[in-house]
């Protein structure tokens, strides 16, 4: 029950998903945080290393080790 009011649908860790999926300007579907840990890794160094996405990263790490709400990793993400 915990895991529904912060709004993850279940999942440990980087498996965990969120509530509804994110979807890229490319149409590539976000679902859990490994797929947007494996987005952010996969952009130019360039890019990852901006601030925007430094933040998103450790909002994901945050949220899969149950440091943090699920829900401030979407909000972070939500700009992919």
């Amino acid at each position: 029950m915990g895991d529904q009011l912060n709004g993850e649908k279940g999942g440990y860790g980087l498996e965990k998903s969120f509530e509804h999926p994110i979807r890229t300007e490319k149409r590539r579907l976000i679902v859990t945080l490994r797929d947007a840990a494996d987005y952010i890794t996969a952009l130019p160094r360039s890019v990852s290393n901006q601030d925007h996405w430094q933040v998103a990263m450790h909002c994901l790490i945050e949220a899969a080790e149950d440091r943090a709400p699920l829900m401030f990793a979407r909000i972070e993400c939500c700009e992919l």
